[in-house]
């Protein structure tokens, strides 16, 4: 293949299948010993990838000397889709929005002292694709304090596109962004209850949950209910991205929470609102956008148990989750 000699660089040793981007890469600087490199920002059709339409990986490190209290991350202009990662945890992903410069809040717990390290997964479908700057828009932000995130970056190519597509494709990809972002917190699937504009009812078990600002977690990491009752949980995103709330059934944290993640790849992952479309999903919430209460009505279950919640917006579910204890009536 000729285009492997101007796409793919030489390995030095046997190729290794890349690590999931979801997982913390304790040894993230051997996996990336050989990645090529690329001085960004930049499109990468000038930067030795010329016609080239597809999916990297791009990898940077930064230095932390100490914790700080709030972070958030500058990535610029990146065309056409982006998801970034720090150190495994996945902030939020930007699809067919070009224009927009990249600024996302990082989880403090999603940092550590000294190196840490950027993932992030571009994919393009025409024209120019890559992380495209401005250089003074890629930094990290640490308590007021800018760490530059221009210059070298590693990269590894994912996947070459074996065409273009249409106008007409790129322009149905930008409608469905759209109509993503009028969305509301509700959702059409039938396992999502409803909100706040049915009256509660007096009898119901009513709990509050929030969401620790900056800290992916909810306020409450377990909660009691009696079997079979009624259930109003008012769940209030207090945080500063988006968050929605799913009772599982037990023993079943795993299991959706990788079939989430995979969802962010998928290209109706936000449409679905991130809620996988399967059995152990019992109830689920919207994508709640900041700052936005949403009320989950449901009846308790009626056997006992440990029923995990959670929030499936990929990446979340390792820190943010909990559990929903049932308990017979004389339990409470």
């Amino acid at each position: 293949d000729p285009e492997a000699q101007v796409y793919t660089p030489a390995p030095e040793g046997p190729q290794k299948r890349l690590p999931s981007p979801w997982q913390k890469w304790d040894n993230h600087q051997e996996i990336t010993r050989n990645w090529a490199s690329m001085e960004l920002p930049g499109p990468w059709e000038e930067q030795g990838l010329p016609d080239f339409d597809g999916v990297l990986f791009f990898y940077k490190t930064f230095q932390l000397a100490r914790l700080p209290q709030q972070a958030r991350i500058h990535l610029g202009r990146i065309d056409d889709s982006s998801f970034p990662f720090v150190n495994g945890t996945f902030l939020q992903e930007n699809r067919d929005d070009p224009q927009k410069l990249i600024d996302y809040v990082i989880p403090l717990n999603a940092l550590q002292r000294g190196t840490n390290y950027v993932l992030v997964r571009v994919e393009d479908h025409g024209g120019p694709g890559g992380m495209l700057g401005p250089a003074e828009e890629m930094y990290i932000e640490a308590d007021g304090r800018r760490i530059p995130l221009s210059g070298e970056w590693k990269y590894y190519i994912r996947e070459k596109f074996g065409r273009s597509i249409n106008s007409s494709e790129l322009l149905s990809g930008r409608e469905l962004a759209a109509r993503f972002a009028a969305f509301n917190s509700l959702n059409p699937l039938e396992k999502i209850s409803g909100g706040e504009e049915v009256v509660s009812d007096p009898h119901a078990i009513r709990l509050e949950l929030k969401v620790i600002k900056n800290e992916m977690k909810y306020d409450q990491n377990e909660l009691v209910v009696q079997a079979g009752k009624a259930v109003e949980i008012h769940f209030s995103n207090t945080d500063l991205m988006q968050h929605n709330l799913l009772i599982l059934a037990p023993g079943s944290l795993e299991k959706v929470g990788l079939a989430a993640d995979a969802m962010a790849m998928e290209p109706d992952g936000q449409e679905k609102q991130y809620i996988p479309d399967m059995p152990e999903v019992l109830h689920a919430s919207g994508l709640l956008d900041p700052g936005k209460t949403f009320v989950l009505r449901f009846t308790a279950p009626k056997k006992p148990g440990n029923y995990p919640f959670v929030c499936t917006f990929p990446g979340h579910w390792r820190s943010m989750n909990g559990l929903l204890k049932v308990v017979q009536s004389s339990g409470v």
